[in-house]
């Protein structure tokens, strides 16, 4: 899977966002979901507003080609994402930074890397920094990835069974040299969740 980040205009009503799957034509909103037939096509094309202003708000566009099908609650994590950037600074009330769009869009990039069909949906929150996290609290096993500007990710891993270690480390993700003990993270949420 990869990613393409391009920015262009566009000039919709205020209220409109223009959510989810496209094969260059359709559209549909956040509260609709992808049919079958567009899952199934394997090229995927998501459309994430993210709204500066009226009239002419700054759309990005994001793009993932995907040479496998997407999980069904893929458009969730999508939809989850264009909320996290509508928040303003101070969102929390204790002076949190606003959500960084190019960390939005590097988070999207490494969830497309790690993701599987058979992967439950994970949580997707902001944190006060301006960063956001991928979190999945699932039968014993808490993972938590960080994502910071840049594909800098700082990963929590418990296993309550004790099946596998706990661990937490940072680095700079590479899809071409994901680390052993998050890749055995995701294939044991994966075994125990399907």
């Amino acid at each position: 899977m990869g990613l393409e980040n391009n920015l262009t205009l566009a000039q919709p009503n205020c209220d409109d966002y223009l959510h989810g799957l496209s094969d260059g034509e359709f559209y549909y909103s956040s509260k609709g979901g992808a049919t079958l037939e567009e899952r199934d096509s394997h090229q995927h094309a998501w459309f994430t507003p993210y709204h500066h202003g009226c009239p002419v708000p700054e759309v990005t566009t994001i793009r993932i080609t995907s040479t496998t099908l997407l999980p069904a609650w893929f458009s969730e994590v999508i939809s989850r994402c264009n909320h996290l950037l509508s928040l303003s600074e101070n969102w929390d009330t204790y002076g949190a930074k606003k959500i960084n769009i190019n960390t939005v869009v590097d988070m999207v990039d490494i969830l497309s890397e790690i993701m599987s069909l058979d992967m439950p949906m994970p949580s997707v929150v902001p944190t006060n920094t301006g960063n956001v996290q991928l979190e999945w609290h699932a039968r014993g096993i808490d993972l938590e990835i960080e994502v910071a500007p840049n594909k800098y990710v700082e990963v929590f891993f418990e296993d309550q069974n004790k099946v596998l270690d706990s661990w937490e480390g940072e680095f700079k993700f590479d899809p071409l040299n994901i680390p052993e003990h998050l890749n055995r993270a995701i294939e044991e949420l994966n075994r125990r969740t399907a």
